[in-house]
């Protein structure tokens, strides 16, 4: 019998953002679709949260971390016998590849560890990014880069032996998430927690649920009263208001509600696809990932996903990773 291929795929930091969650879901879903390889999801945190100190990255002074105290750490991600390592998300930036990825205790058990970023993005957008980005992406020998939006599909077109104009992890969230049914209906859905204030809806007597993607530790004196000063202005402390550190108490929400409006780019593609419509109120380049699948009306308007479109680009994508996957 022929032994299975080991994917890792670096991902986590749910607790910080929710949103990644959904987005390691539908990646390792696709994985899992186009490979009989064991798809193993291990957390970058580890190399990433206790590296920015005061010394490192001085605004996490709030989380109490005064000093850079990755050394005492065991990476678990950095020891695995993995045949792949898969990124997905906004892993085009400077900082991930600086602080999560070129440091000198992930030695890699092969040399001939393969690296696929699977539906990347970028954050910035700036070309001193895509430059910078561009300089780490040479160094590693990348061998398949799925973009999630078009922009970054024509930046790093052919940086890698296999490239692919993709989609957004997340847009495979109904295939590997079934929602239950709820007791209540006819609700209405806002996520604003700390961007932007909420919009006045005429929500004609339906209940509004409010949802946070961020509980992100507290620990620290400063970051508590700071986190509790800001929730509590954007509705932390409100009547149905719910947050959870697991994305299916989220995604059932998004799943059963009447309509979504957020400046988190990713509640409002948890709710699109499941068949409800969703409007995105804040303004990032990020949100090409709703240009790339022709939902950018969602971006002024209340709107819904082109559900025939997507499941296309779903096949075409996993059939994709199926032709470079061994």
């Amino acid at each position: 019998m022929k032994q299975k291929k080991t994917m890792v795929l670096w991902g986590g930091n749910w607790t910080r953002n929710i949103g990644d969650a959904f987005i390691d879901l539908g990646s390792v879903y696709s994985l899992n679709q186009a490979s009989e390889s064991n798809v193993i999801l291990s957390s970058f945190v580890p190399s990433w949260f206790l590296s920015r100190g005061l010394i490192s990255y001085p605004e996490q002074v709030l989380s109490g971390a005064i000093i850079d105290k990755t050394r005492n750490l065991l990476d678990v991600k950095g020891i695995i016998n993995s045949d792949y390592i898969i990124m997905s998300g906004v892993r085009l930036t400077e900082d991930w590849w600086k602080r999560c990825f070129f440091d000198k205790k992930l030695q890699f058990a092969k040399k001939d560890t393969k690296i696929i970023i699977n539906g990347g993005g970028g954050l910035k957008y700036s070309r001193e990014e895509f430059e910078k980005v561009r300089e780490y992406l040479e160094k590693i020998n990348l061998y398949a880069f799925i973009s999630r939006d078009k922009v970054v599909f024509k930046e790093y077109e052919g940086i890698a032996e296999h490239s692919f104009n993709g989609i957004d992890c997340a847009f495979f969230l109904n295939d590997c998430f079934d929602p239950p049914g709820l007791n209540i209906s006819n609700y209405i859905t806002l996520s604003f927690d700390g961007h932007l204030k909420e919009p006045k809806l005429n929500n004609e007597g339906k209940k509004i649920i409010r949802t946070h993607h961020s509980c992100w530790s507290q620990s620290g004196l400063l970051r508590r009263i700071v986190f509790n000063r800001i929730y509590s202005k954007q509705g932390f402390n409100k009547e149905n208001t719910m947050i959870s550190d697991l994305p299916q108490d989220y995604l059932t929400l998004y799943a059963n509600t009447d309509e979504t409006h957020s400046d988190r780019m990713h509640a409002c593609i948890a709710t699109l696809i499941f068949g409800k419509p969703a409007k995105l109120y804040r303004d990032t380049n990020r949100a090409l990932v709703l240009d790339r699948v022709n939902a950018q009306s969602v971006k002024t308007q209340l709107g819904c996903l082109n559900m025939k479109k997507i499941e296309k680009e779903k096949e075409h994508q996993i059939k994709f990773l199926s032709e470079i996957l061994e």
